[in-house]
């Protein structure tokens, strides 16, 4: 079974002309090698998508790969050129199925690779590919940590995408993260994430209160004798004493309890 997420099948029809190029490297004018794997691949295929390569082969700029027709990405990982590779020319990319690494550290990879290479479609696709994994933490057993650090190690500041979603998320289901000593601990770690999710987790709040402002009260019950009375929503925002018209006594509105 493929390992390329679901948004991906669509699109493979479009690029079967193309695949086909790639794979018989008939017509190639260009060379990508990363340490032992060579791609024979196209400049009308690879250039429009990457500005990167686009200036590279430009023989205006006078780089020495617009003579050679070969562009050499030693330092790079082989798994995330080749998956770029991949995307030129299908639009998609999949990890190779038998690879050890994570999927979601994966997908921050191909993002980072994307910035760095110019490919603004690639960097799209990832950044869905991510949001499609990281939605299904807590409920997993992927290394929590290891991907918020990767996240914020290898973007920059001004680059929101991976950032935002991760601290939206983290936000949004705090209460089941919190649980987690982890969380304490990749805040002390990463000061970047911190100031993200509190600034999440107050637009959050925000977010609460434009609904309940939206509400005139709440029946609430009484925490001595159980009985209910309504209750204004700024009585409960504020925390002010509330008296019991039945019981005839006075408790905080956050001690009553939703009828």
């Amino acid at each position: 079974m493929s390992t390329m997420d679901h948004d991906s099948k669509a699109e493979e029809p479009i690029q079967a002309p193309f695949l086909s190029l790639l794979e018989s490297g008939q017509f190639s004018d260009l060379k990508i090698r990363c340490k032992e794997d060579e791609y024979n691949v196209h400049k009308a295929i690879v250039c429009p998508q990457s500005d990167f390569f686009g200036t590279a082969l430009n023989s205006v700029g006078g780089f020495k790969e617009s003579k050679t027709n070969v562009i050499e990405l030693h330092e790079a990982d082989p798994a995330v050129v080749r998956a770029i590779v991949q995307f030129l020319y299908r639009s998609d990319y999949q990890m190779d199925p038998e690879s050890d690494e994570n999927r979601t550290v994966f997908h921050v990879s191909m993002y980072s690779a994307a910035e760095m290479y110019q490919i603004e479609g690639l960097k799209s696709k990832a950044l869905r590919h991510f949001e499609s994994r990281f939605s299904k933490f807590p409920d997993t057993s992927e290394p929590f940590a290891k991907i918020v650090e990767m996240v914020y190690s290898s973007t920059v500041d001004h680059d929101r995408s991976l950032r935002d979603h991760v601290a939206r998320h983290v936000a949004q289901s705090f209460d089941e993260f919190r649980k987690s000593s982890e969380l304490s601990t990749i805040a002390e770690d990463t000061p970047g994430f911190a100031r993200d999710l509190s600034y999440a987790l107050h637009d959050n709040y925000l977010q609460q209160l434009k609904v309940l402002d939206k509400l005139e009260g709440l029946e609430m019950t009484c925490p001595h004798c159980k009985r209910s009375q309504f209750m204004p929503i700024r009585d409960l925002l504020n925390n002010t004493m509330e008296w019991c018209g039945s019981c005839h006594k006075y408790k905080y509105a956050q001690a009553w309890t939703r009828y």
